[in-house]
Parts: structure tokens; C-alpha cells; sequence
């Protein structure tokens, strides 16, 4: 079971014996031979067991896992700079450029210029988001609620920088109910609880029972 979630997460939509092949570089490259495959899809397979129980979904996650699936998006585009002098100076270069380029085309530039976010190499595009997603800043997520398509949005203040945001356009709510896509959503919603919990997991076993390495390099590695 392990071995096959494993090829899936790799190459989803491929033919089996694709999968394997696509698995088998993609092993190669990191290092990981048979024998420490085994061992992880072991581990992992011990870790998802004793979580088990509290991956069920509830009632509220499937419910907002639908909600941000088919439910009101927005086409983004965001800066992410880390000073409040920075945020500010890229605003007002955005401005200055909008009036020759047009808004979409000024903030893209500056995105690609200036921007400390991943996604400053796509001009800032964050592509459909869902303003109830809880993976995004709360700062963020109260913007997106009020912000009209089309309008720069004021300075936002996140943990590690400042932001600013522009709407493209909206995309309707799908018409499309939960009981439609039960089965889907609460795979997804189930995937998604058993990562967070092993993840937990791992780090409380770490702590708790911290590894003695013996061989001096492999502790230099450990150590970093």
C-alpha cells in the first residue's frame, strides 16, 4: 500500500509501468536503494497505522474542503517583499507603470523585480485561490475577502515580510454539492490529516527518543 501511494504521489496520472520507471529514476537520484526504500515505506506504514484514528475526517473539514475546491476563486497575483519600505516602494513603482503598461502588466514586472515569493519567476501569479483556503495568512485571507478585481490592495504585514496583492478576476462557485463529490473529497481531506499527523508524529518520536550517531560523519549530518 505504502509502495503504491508512493507511485501515485509521483506520477499521478501515469500507466503503471510508467509510474514504476518514473519512481525508479526519481529513487535513483535521491540515493535510495532497496534496502532504505523498504525501511521507509515500513516506517511510514507504522506511523500511519498508529495515527490511523484521528486522520477520520469530520463533518466541518469535508465541508471546507469542498468549499475551497468548488466554491468562490480569485485570480491572484502577490508581492512578498520584507521591509514595509520595500512594500512601499514597489506600490509606488507599480503605479507609475500601470498608467503605460496597465495595472495586470505593472505589478507582474514588479513582482518578477522585486518579490521574495516563489512565485515572483510567474510575475506574482498565485493562479485560482480560495479565500477561505486556511493554508493562506489570516492577514491575507481578511484582504481577499473585501478586496474589489482590479484594485491594489493596501500593505499587508505578514509573520516574515509585508505583502501586496492584486485580484485579477473572479471566478464563480461551482455548482457542484458535497455529496457529489464525497468519496473524492474525503480521500483528499483523509490524505491530507494522516501527512500532518505523521509528520507530528516523527517529530515527537525525535524528541522523545533522540539518535545516538556513532560514526563522526554522519553526526556532522545529523547535526545540520
Amino acid at each position: 500500500e505504502e509502495r503504491s501511494r508512493l507511485r501515485t504521489r509521483l506520477a499521478p496520472d501515469a500507466e503503471e509501468e510508467t509510474a514504476n520507471e518514473i519512481m525508479g529514476r526519481v529513487l535513483d537520484r535521491r540515493g535510495i536503494g532497496p534496502a532504505r526504500l523498504g525501511a521507509l515505506l515500513k516506517r511510514n506504514a507504522g506511523m500511519r497505522r498508529l495515527i490511523a484514528d484521528e486522520a477520520e475526517p469530520t463533518a466541518e473539514m469535508l465541508e471546507l474542503a469542498h468549499k475551497i475546491r468548488y466554491g468562490r476563486q480569485l485570480e491572484t497575483r502577490m508581492i512578498v517583499v520584507q521591509t514595509s519600505a520595500a512594500a512601499q516602494l514597489a506600490v509606488t513603482e507599480i503605479r507609475n507603470r500601470s498608467d503605460e503598461l496597465g495595472l495586470k502588466l505593472a505589478f507582474a514586472e514588479v513582482a518578477s523585480e522585486r518579490s521574495v515569493d516563489r512565485s515572483a519567476s510567474l510575475g506574482g501569479d498565485l493562479g485560482p485561490i480560495s479565500p477561505d483556503d486556511p493554508g493562506l495568512p489570516v492577514s491575507v485571507r481578511g484582504v481577499l475577502a473585501v478586496l474589489d478585481p482590479m484594485t491594489l490592495s493596501d500593505i499587508i504585514a505578514l509573520d516574515s515580510g509585508f505583502a501586496v496583492l492584486l485580484i485579477e478576476q473572479e471566478i464563480p462557485a461551482q455548482e457542484t454539492t458535497l455529496e457529489e463529490v464525497y468519496d473524492e473529497i474525503s480521500v483528499e481531506v483523509r490524505e491530507r490529516q494522516e501527512r500532518l499527523l505523521m509528520d507530528r508524529l516523527a517529530d515527537q518520536l525525535l524528541r522523545e527518543y533522540a539518535p545516538s550517531v556513532l560514526d563522526a560523519s554522519l553526526r556532522w549530518s545529523w547535526e545540520r
